[in-house]
């Protein structure tokens, strides 16, 4: 079993070297968000730590995006199932009302792979299907890596990451019930 402790080396990735958000769900069903950065301040941990974020949802030409915003920190992250070792036996559980795919996000110094802070929590059950429907559909989808990168570097040329963040059809807000669309009062 894995430990966690701020103040260690990071045992989930050497991320020495490393700048920006880096997501991962695969199929043992937990799903992870690692924050590293070069000396990384001590108020972006703190956002980070008390999971006081916005995390985004948006597929385009069949690449998943995933935006994050926390404080000042923003980034998006790519995402196919096909990275994957066993792209078959990723599955996102449809969520019952009220709950939904579990998530840890960790903070990490990236000159000398240090944790600094973590947070552990639900995501909103919309995003976490939207996600898994997201899955099911690039699975069935040919992969090329090749196209797959080009995909994603003209996604970024196109928009920044607030702005995917602000295309994000599916938005959570990190300690809501359902994020931040003012619509789903009326959603059942």
């Amino acid at each position: 079993m894995m430990e966690f402790n701020v103040g260690k080396e990071f045992p989930l990735a050497n991320c020495r070297g490393l700048s920006g958000f880096f997501f991962d769900y695969g199929a043992e069903g937990v799903a992870t968000l690692t924050a590293t950065f070069p000396h990384i301040l001590p108020e972006d941990v703190d956002m980070l730590s008390a999971g006081h974020g916005t995390i985004g949802l948006f597929m385009w030409q069949g690449v998943i995006f995933l935006s994050f915003k926390f404080g000042d920190l923003c980034g998006d992250f790519a995402y196919s199932v096909h990275m994957s070792k066993e792209p078959q036996k990723v599955v996102v559980a449809v969520p019952e009302k009220g709950t939904g795919l579990g998530l840890g996000i960790f903070a990490v110094d990236a000159t000398d792979n240090i944790l600094k802070g973590m947070h552990f929590c639900a995501l909103g059950t919309r995003w976490t299907k939207t996600f898994g429907d997201m899955i099911e559909e690039q699975k069935l989808m040919p992969f090329d890596e090749t196209k797959f990168v080009a995909k994603v570097m003209e996604c970024q040329r196109r928009w920044s990451s607030e702005e995917l963040l602000e295309m994000s059809p599916v938005k959570y807000k990190i300690g809501t019930k359902e994020g931040e669309d003012i619509l789903d009062m009326f959603r059942k």
